[in-house]
């Protein structure tokens, strides 16, 4: 059987994706699948070895299991509780993002009384930096990582998984007890020397993009320059490339070989652990090493391009999570790319400089058709002209690397010396910015296509996997005919739902969005207390649903909870018409609204009891009672489509909801009044409203005890 590692990695992946979701019932498809799969592996290597293949799926679904069950159960639970905790541990890791974070391996932890003496990786937050090498004693609040709750937001999850990091100290008192020394903390230090180098050679926003290029010190791009590389394409240079570490330790091999002969490679690769250990183990640099240490081992494999399967197979031994870490599937997809094509190109052209002399095109066209899907599922986002940017830029960013290692180490004897050896990496950047400022604005520079579903974007690497095979005459015609229409059939049925109403999560605060083909509204745009839901949920969420503009904001009334969102992506995202209470209570936040509405030349429309707006097959209208205050006075809105109907109650009471009995409620879904408070949500009021289904709105571990019990209980009579 040709390439086991590749049939037996494709098996260890279905193996972690039924693991890591074994309460639904497709991980029992999944499985068959995988038996069915392998019978057929068999059938058509006639090699016994293939029916063990299963073997390789019951793996990955023990190490998904065993990283998601807790290592301390009782830990696990006083993290859950957010119970108070007493720490000392020695800091490994720091980062600066909106505050000081480190990554603390402890000594002992204490929770009411109770010592633990795990050593475990703990995320410490605190208000001051500390550094690799301190050791800290910190008092504070431990919590788990929030599980995601829209499709637009970080896997927190996944994230402390594949760091191997248990919970987080939200820390309110943290003393420094002392130091201690390890390799680790050594290199670390390094780092931290050649970034303050950097920073004195370079102009700020140069020096950042060469310590996030050499360092891996990516915190620090400010978000313009971030903005350009991305519209560009080339996002993915503003991090340490395995590419270019790949070429990097080539390049050692070639100069050392002629001193050390056959100790060349180790003597790389010792340099390429150190130099991952210092920059933080980017995934890419470990790619890359874990890649050239195979190498270095000897050719156990049917061809060389296994390794790189094999370096696949070990990281996610490693961590399961790793297959949610978008910066993990970009480099492998880059590498399997290049592996393929290779494989294409010795096939069908012999003659070594003619390969030679395509093989940069191909390998760049195939590494950018590898990254499409990805990038689209990722970030909602097509960029046409990025095979130019990078064909330009990537080709560049090696003497930038080269040279600012170079630089670095020259500025560890003089500065000045420094300053000149960097000056072509000035001129080398200043050329890339050039470029992404051309690119960026270029027509169509960037498509915005929406979110697309998983099974959709693998039905494309599924189409590339049957191409390959195809192209290698690995599978008949028919077979090839048969793959296309199978990836064709997922493809056409896997598109979202472009018709529907959504409830982001944005806290204990109020959103809806309504998206009807090219028509989008929202019924409040609120944001619940501390959380930024302008720029972290609804500007994601409106490139998600491939809108690039708000039509209508049907606002309930005017307290923070309700508008603070809008406030937020007012001038950012354009927006037609927002519809107030004609008869609004003011509020403490009311003059923050009609300010950046009216600077940002939005129209408001203030409406009255009767209110109604047709859209195609979309009908608003608008019900309002006499108020006492901001919440009794909320504007209740009733949606109509042409199947389903909403009722969106903004914060009114039971004495407004009485009032509301005679009038049309009737509805197929219930915005719950005032996030699922006891002061609503009257059985009469339900009744009359007989919804199918009913959504609260209240923030995760609320303050105000959102949902009450009791309406949670009327609302399943």
């Amino acid at each position: 059987m040709k390439r086991p590692v590749v049939y037996a990695l494709l098996f260890f992946i279905i193996g972690i994706i039924c693991g890591q979701h074994s309460t639904y019932w497709w991980s029992a498809v999944l499985f068959l699948f995988s038996c069915l799969l392998s019978f057929a592996v068999y059938k058509k290597t006639k090699y016994t070895g293939a029916l063990t293949l299963i073997c390789f799926v019951l793996l990955g679904i023990v190490l998904a299991v065993a990283e998601i069950l807790p290592k301390n159960k009782a830990l696990f639970d006083a993290a859950a509780e957010n119970k108070t905790a007493k720490i000392s541990g020695s800091v490994v890791e720091s980062t600066f993002v909106t505050f000081p974070c480190a990554k603390v391996v402890t000594d002992t932890i204490t929770v009411e009384n109770e010592s633990y003496t795990d050593s475990i990786n703990i995320f410490v937050y605190s208000d001051k930096e500390y550094k690799p090498g301190d050791k800290i004693s910190a008092v504070g609040t431990l919590s788990l990582p929030q599980r995601k709750k829209n499709p637009t937001d970080f896997n927190t999850e996944a994230y402390y998984r594949y760091n191997k990091v248990f919970c987080a100290l939200n820390a309110v008192n943290v003393i420094k007890t002392g130091e201690f020394s390890s390799l680790k903390v050594y290199l670390r230090k390094i780092r931290h020397k050649f970034s303050e180098i950097y920073d004195e050679i370079l102009p700020s926003s140069k020096a950042a993009t060469i310590k996030a290029v050499v360092l891996g010190e990516a915190e620090n791009i400010d978000s313009n320059t971030y903005q350009k590389y991305k519209n560009s394409g080339i996002v993915h240079v503003l991090a340490i490339s395995g590419l270019h570490i790949s070429v990097l330790a080539e390049m050692l091999t070639f100069l050392l070989k002629k001193l050390f002969g056959r100790k060349t490679r180790y003597i790389v690769l010792v340099f390429l652990l150190l130099y991952c250990v210092m920059t933080g183990c980017a995934i890419s640099t470990i790619r890359a090493t874990l890649m050239f240490a195979l190498s270095c081992l000897g050719s156990f494999f049917y061809k060389k391009g296994d390794t790189a399967f094999l370096a696949c197979f070990i990281l996610l031994a490693y961590s399961p999570s790793y297959i949610y870490n978008t910066g993990f599937c970009f480099s492998f997809a880059c590498v399997f790319a290049i592996v393929a094509v290779n494989d294409v190109l010795i096939k069908y052209i012999k003659d070594s400089k003619k390969r030679a002399k395509i093989s940069v095109f191909a390998m760049l066209l195939a590494v950018t058709l590898a990254c499409k899907p990805l990038s689209v599922y990722s970030y909602y986002t097509f960029t046409p002209y990025d095979p130019i940017a990078n064909f330009i830029v990537v080709p560049l960013m090696l003497p930038v690397v080269v040279i600012g290692m170079l630089s670095g180490v020259v500025g560890l004897f003089s500065l000045s010396l420094a300053r000149f050896c960097i000056g072509i990496v000035y001129v080398i950047l200043s050329f890339v910015d050039t470029v992404t400022e051309f690119i960026t604005r270029l027509p169509h520079s960037i498509i915005l296509t929406g979110g697309i579903s998983l099974f959709m974007m693998l039905s494309v690497y599924f189409v590339y996997i049957i191409i390959y095979n195809y192209l290698m005459k690995e599978i008949s015609l028919r077979a090839f005919l048969s793959g296309l229409t199978l990836a064709s059939i997922i493809f056409l049925t896997s598109f979202l739902p472009q018709r529907a109403v959504i409830f982001p999560y944005v806290g204990n605060g109020d959103c809806a969005i309504v998206r009807y083909g090219g028509y989008t509204a929202f019924s409040d745009i609120g944001s619940g207390f501390g959380n930024n839901a302008g720029e972290k949920v609804i500007e994601p969420y409106m490139n998600y649903i491939g809108s690039t503009k708000i039509d209508d904001v049907f606002i309930s009334h005017l307290d923070r909870d309700h508008i603070d969102g809008l406030i937020q992506i007012a001038g950012k995202i354009p927006i037609n018409n927002v519809y107030i209470n004609k008869n609004y209570m003011p509020t403490e936040y009311s003059h923050e609204l009609f300010d950046a509405l009216t600077k940002n030349n939005i129209k408001i429309n203030y409406i009255e009891d009767g209110f109604s707006k047709k859209i195609g097959t979309l009908t608003w209208s608008a019900f309002i009672a006499d108020g006492y205050d901001s919440n009794s006075s909320s504007v209740v809105y009733k949606l109509d489509t042409d199947k389903t109907s909403f009722l969106f109650t903004g914060d009114i009471d039971k004495t407004v909801e009485e009032k509301l009995l005679e009038r049309d409620i009737n509805c197929d879904v219930l915005k719950v009044a005032h996030h699922g408070s006891n002061t609503s949500s009257c059985e009469d009021f339900l009744k009359k409203a007989s919804p199918k289904k009913a959504i609260i709105t209240a923030g995760y571990k609320n303050t105000y005890g959102h949902p009450d019990k009791e309406v949670v209980l009327r609302l399943k009579k």
